[in-house]
């Protein structure tokens, strides 16, 4: 067994979750959906309870590739919360059959750069059947959806959850001979079917972290935040159109 910090993964379909009974569990925090763009991109219906049940916590938000990078960027500026710390996760997984690999990860990458120019640490939010989606990926630290047989629910209670969790080795990328994340996996959703007491038949995805608490609130941004070196830019001296140009450049080079 390895006390591995445990963290719940919600969003607006978690309506009437019942917090108090994970917390007493021994979950620590939650990341929590920020955005939905089912009928037009706008801040998911409950996040805002579902924000207001956890100590431990950050926003994760869904890039639309129906949206450009830069209106991805505006949106979550608009939604994000003024009590989040400095860290997004950038979820990661959504297909658009007329979005080209390559057109996909400029957009991306261009919200990223917008992202850390406002000192914003991005954490990926995927796993292995999205790597597609794009020709290039960042080299930054990584949330991976990876489901074993091994984490499914047995007994589903969460207690159980918790036994089943800390039971798990960690191998969180691994196919074959080899790791296939294209970063560091520091949290590994294991599973997206459990639904104990409190969820209302309403599942929720559990992950582990790989360290403890400390270093899970660390990096989430609670103390001493480790962020991205700062990008460097004239940024408060360009215009709309200089700010659009320079940023063609750095994500068109990588």
């Amino acid at each position: 067994m390895t006390d591995y910090p445990i963290v719940l993964d919600l969003w607006e379909g978690n309506e009437r979750f019942d917090a108090k009974q994970a917390l007493d569990a021994g979950i620590v925090g939650a990341y929590i959906r920020l955005n939905d763009m089912n009928g037009g991109h706008h801040r998911d219906q409950n996040f805002a309870k579902l924000w207001d049940m956890f100590e431990l916590k950050i926003p994760y938000f869904v890039y639309n590739p129906w949206k450009k990078g830069n209106v991805n960027f505006d949106k979550f500026m608009e939604f994000v919360p003024t009590d989040s710390t400095k860290v997004v996760a950038l979820d990661l997984e959504v297909k658009y059959k007329d979005y080209s690999p390559r057109e996909y990860a400029n957009q991306v990458f261009d919200m990223i750069v917008r992202l850390e120019a406002e000192h914003w640490k991005v954490i990926a939010y995927t796993g292995y059947g999205y790597l597609s989606i794009m020709n290039r990926w960042p080299d930054i630290d990584y949330i991976w959806a990876r489901y074993l047989n091994a984490a499914k629910p047995k007994l589903n209670t969460w207690d159980e959850l918790v036994k089943t969790a800390r039971s798990m080795i960690w191998e969180p990328d691994r196919m074959g001979d080899k790791n296939v994340c294209p970063g560091t996996v520091r949290m590994w959703q294991i599973a997206d079917s459990w639904s104990p007491p409190g969820c209302y038949n309403h599942s929720v995805d559990v992950n582990i972290f790989d360290g403890t608490l400390n270093e899970l609130k660390k990096w989430w941004g609670y103390g001493v935040m480790e962020i991205p070196a700062p990008v460097e830019t004239p940024w408060a001296d360009m215009d709309w159109k200089q700010r659009t140009d320079w940023l063609k450049t750095k994500v068109e080079g990588l």
